[in-house]
C-alpha cells in the first residue's frame, strides 16, 4: 500500500470556562485572555470497495496553552489585535481557515465581555477552551484511480472556473503530510514542504491540483465541488 496523509479539521469552540473582571490601582484598562487547545488526531483507512472509512485509532490529545494580555488601546486596533492573537495561535495544529474562524470568535467574545463588565472594573479576564479534532486518512494507490474512473465513467469532467482556482490558498506543512494524492510524490520539495489547501481542507501540490481542476471540478478525494464557470 502505498500511503499519504491528509487532514481535515473540525473545530469546536467551547464557552468560556472563566469569565471575570477585577478593579486594579493602575489607570489602564487591560485585557488577559487564556487559551488552551485540546488536539485530537484520528486515523482511518479508505478502502475502494467501501463508501465508509475505517477507524484505526486515536492518539493521545495534545493540550497547548497560550496566553496574551492586550491594553484596551491596543484592543481596539482591529488589525493589530488580530495580528496579535493570530501570531500567538500559530503552533496550534489547525489548518488556516478554522484557526482564522476561531480568531473572530475569540475577539467577538472579548468585545461582548467589555460591554457587559461594570463601569468601575478595569481588567478583564477571559479563558477559552477549545478543541481540535483531525481525521487523518491512509489511502491506497487503487482508492485514487478507481476516484478517476469513477469521474470519468459518470462523465462529470466540468472543469472550476479559473477565479475558483486562483483563490486556493498555500500552506507550509509543518507535519508530514506524505504525498499528493494526484501525482503520488512527496510534499517535500528542494527542503520546502508546501501545499495548496482545498476549501474541503484536502491538500495537493498547487500544479497538480490546479491541473486538475481545469479539468473537473471536483475534489480527488472526497468530490467537493468547487464553482464552475
Amino acid at each position: 500500500m502505498e500511503e499519504y496523509f491528509t487532514y481535515c479539521d473540525e473545530l469546536q469552540h467551547r464557552s468560556p470556562e472563566r469569565l471575570f473582571t477585577t478593579r486594579e490601582p493602575s489607570p489602564s484598562f487591560n485585557i488577559n485572555l487564556y487559551f488552551s487547545c485540546d488536539f485530537y488526531c484520528s486515523h482511518w483507512i479508505l478502502h475502494t470497495d467501501s463508501t465508509t472509512p475505517e477507524f484505526v485509532k486515536t492518539d493521545n490529545p495534545l493540550e497547548i496553552d497560550n496566553s496574551i494580555a492586550f491594553t484596551l488601546e491596543e484592543f481596539l486596533s482591529y488589525k493589530q489585535s488580530r495580528e496579535t492573537l493570530e501570531e500567538s495561535l500559530k503552533d496550534w495544529p489547525l489548518m488556516v481557515v478554522g484557526r482564522r474562524e476561531f480568531v473572530d470568535y475569540a475577539l467577538k467574545r472579548v468585545r461582548d465581555a467589555i460591554v457587559i463588565m461594570p463601569a468601575h472594573h478595569n481588567v478583564l479576564h477571559l479563558q477559552f477552551r477549545v478543541m481540535a479534532l483531525h481525521k487523518r486518512y491512509l489511502v491506497d494507490r487503487r482508492f485514487v484511480n478507481w476516484m478517476i474512473q469513477q469521474l470519468l465513467e459518470e462523465n462529470t469532467m466540468v472543469p472550476a472556473s479559473d477565479s475558483s482556482i486562483e483563490s486556493l490558498e498555500t500552506k507550509i506543512l509543518v507535519d508530514d503530510h506524505g504525498t499528493c494524492s494526484i501525482c503520488l510524490e512527496e510534499f517535500l520539495v528542494d527542503g520546502v514542504c508546501e501545499g495548496v489547501c482545498m476549501p474541503c481542507k484536502h491538500i495537493f501540490h498547487g500544479d497538480c491540483i490546479q491541473k486538475w481542476l481545469r479539468t473537473s471540478h471536483y475534489c480527488p478525494i472526497c468530490r467537493y465541488e468547487m464553482p464552475t464557470s
